[in-house]
Formats: C-alpha cells, sequence, structure tokens
C-alpha cells in the first residue's frame, strides 16, 4: 500500500494585484499592524490623515480593496478598515490562518 501525505497547511487564496493607490492605503494598514499601533490602524479618517487624503476619496479605494479580498470595512459612523485573513497570510505566508484570526480579534478589540 501506498503511504498517505500528510495534508499540507492551507495556503493563501490568491488576491489579485493592488493598484498603486491600493497598494499604498494597505502598507499603511499592514505596517501599522506591523508595529503594533492598533488604535490608529485601521480608522478611516486615521488613514486619511496619514496619507493626506479626504476620507471621502479614500474611501473609494477602501471599497475596491474590500472587493478584491483585501479588506473588510465595519461601522457606519465610525468606519474601520481591517484585513482579511487572506491579506495578512499573504504579506506574510508563514502566518497560519488561525494566527490571522487571532490577531484580526485582537486589532477588533483594540
Amino acid at each position: 500500500m501506498a503511504k498517505r501525505q500528510p495534508a499540507k497547511a492551507k495556503s493563501p487564496r490568491k488576491l489579485p494585484q493592488p493598484t498603486a493607490a491600493e497598494a499604498a492605503v494597505l502598507s499603511h494598514i499592514l505596517n501599522s499592524i506591523a508595529f503594533e499601533n492598533y488604535g490608529d490602524c485601521c480608522s478611516i479618517d486615521e488613514i486619511a490623515k496619514s496619507l493626506a487624503r479626504t476620507p471621502g476619496r479614500l474611501t473609494t479605494t477602501l471599497k475596491r480593496l474590500a472587493e478584491k479580498g483585501y479588506l473588510t470595512i465595519e461601522g457606519r459612523v465610525f468606519p474601520m478598515a481591517y484585513p482579511t485573513a487572506a491579506a495578512l497570510r499573504k504579506q506574510d505566508p508563514r502566518l497560519s490562518e488561525a494566527a490571522a484570526q487571532k490577531l484580526l480579534c485582537k486589532l477588533r478589540r483594540a
């Protein structure tokens, strides 16, 4: 009988290439998370201020990133943009799905 191969870790889903503007926004969010600046990383107003854009103009870019699977946008009064587990795992392929979900829970509590 042939030996059964152990199951491989599920690889992150393939995300489409972001545009330059989308990459700048995503980079800002991921860098803020990497430096554990959780309080300011995901607020749309803070992202807009950091990138010298208006929240209205930034919202269009954030919606495109959400459609591509990089972000989720939560909240109506004070919207927050969180990366998806797939985006975190694309940034760091060594990150497991469970570790990505744990980080996202930590972000939402901050």
